[in-house]
């Protein structure tokens, strides 16, 4: 039985693809370790090189969470509070005033927050993601970069942070969490955060 070259060019290509698909879904997966307080996962592309992070911590006594996410499609890190099931504060998304405070000492970087209300019938969450400033901040790309930089320098000097949010329907809210092991997950991965 003979077989034509384009054949085996099909089989092979399908081989690969079928390999590529494979691989693209054990990097999805990610690497999850803990570090101090905080929970990393690391989502890595087809050579094992680190394309995302997350690394989360929790309140202990309440299921309220705070997050840094980076991803290397990203020029900005992501800062976020989840809060569920009692600790939801809104049904309907908000811009609110945001602060921090580091140690006890007010931040240096003009925050806001942005609340996503996600409530369904299985599943009941505020997202709180806190964002630069943009309207205290110039809005070039090099300073926001610098904005975001020195924000995750404050973080990962820090012992605990505490946020702040505020709005007129749902009033002001503050969460603190600790801060120790954030920088031992950010330093390795400077070039997915930065």
């Amino acid at each position: 039985m003979k077989v034509s070259r384009y054949a085996i060019l099909k089989i092979i290509s399908s081989l690969f693809l079928g390999l590529v698909v494979i691989f693209d879904a054990a990097a999805q997966e990610g690497v999850s370790k803990q570090l101090g307080d905080y929970h990393l996962t690391l989502y890595p592309d087809i050579q094992g090189d680190v394309l995302d992070l997350e690394a989360f911590t929790k309140q202990s006594d309440q299921e309220v969470f705070f997050g840094v996410t980076c991803s290397a499609m990203s020029p900005f890190p992501s800062m976020q509070v989840l809060l569920f099931e009692d600790e939801i504060i809104s049904e309907f998304p908000r811009l609110m005033k945001a602060s921090y405070q580091i140690d006890g000492r007010p931040g240096d970087v003009p925050l806001q927050a942005i609340l996503k209300a996600d409530l369904t019938a299985d599943r009941f969450v505020n997202r709180l993601r806190f964002e630069v400033d943009s309207t205290k901040v110039q809005k070039r790309m090099d300073l926001m970069k610098q904005a975001y930089h020195r924000l995750l320098d404050e973080l990962e000097q820090g012992k605990t942070v505490q946020l702040t949010v505020e709005h007129r329907h749902t009033g002001k809210k503050s969460y603190r969490f600790s801060l120790q092991g954030l920088k031992a997950v950010l330093q390795p991965y400077q070039r997915v955060c930065r």
